[in-house]
C-alpha cells in the first residue's frame, strides 16, 4: 500500500495534470493519504476549499493518516533546532518532514521546488526518515512513479 503527502496547493486550478492523477489515487484502494495535523497544515488546508473536502473525504473513507499534533510539533522543534535547517531558506515547510518521519511516506505531490532543495541541504546531517521521499511534482514524474503508486 502507497501512502501519499499531497501539498494543499495542488489543488488549485493551475495544476490541471493533478486533476486526473488524484482521481487515479482517489479509484486506487491501495493508496493512503498523510496529512499533518499542526498549526500549518491545517491553515494550509483551510486556505483551499477543495484541498479541506479532500481531507475530509479521505476521513470518511477511512484513507486518511493523521500526523498527531504533539508528535508532529517535538519533530519539527527538533528540525528547526538543527544549524542546517535553520539556516536554510528553501526550509520553510517543516511540517512535511516531520510528518513524513512519523509516517512513512514515499511519495510527496507538490510543485514547491523549495522542498527538494531542502531535502537536498539536509539529508546528510539528519535521520533519513526525514528525507526518503519522492518529489511528485509533474505529469511526467509522475508517471515514471505511477505504478508504485498504485
Amino acid at each position: 500500500m502507497a501512502r501519499v503527502f499531497i501539498d494543499p496547493h495542488m489543488f488549485s486550478a493551475e495544476k490541471e495534470w493533478f486533476r486526473g492523477v488524484v482521481q487515479e489515487l482517489l479509484r486506487s484502494a491501495d493508496v493512503s493519504f498523510l496529512f499533518a495535523n499542526c498549526e500549518k497544515g491545517v491553515k494550509e488546508i483551510a486556505k483551499v476549499r477543495q484541498a479541506l473536502a479532500f481531507k475530509k473525504r479521505m476521513h470518511q473513507l477511512k484513507r486518511a493518516v493523521e500526523a498527531g499534533h504533539e508528535e508532529v510539533q517535538a519533530r519539527i522543534n527538533w528540525l528547526e533546532g538543527q544549524p542546517v535547517f535553520d539556516g536554510c531558506s528553501d526550509c520553510d515547510d517543516p511540517h512535511i518532514f516531520a510528518a513524513i518521519f512519523l509516517h512513512p511516506t514515499r511519495y510527496v505531490f507538490t510543485t514547491d521546488k523549495r522542498l527538494a532543495k531542502c531535502r537536498r541541504t539536509i539529508q546528510s546531517t539528519v535521520d533519513n526518515r526525514y528525507c526518503s521521499f519522492i518529489v511528485i511534482s509533474t505529469s511526467v514524474t509522475y508517471h515514471v512513479h505511477r505504478a508504485h503508486i498504485l
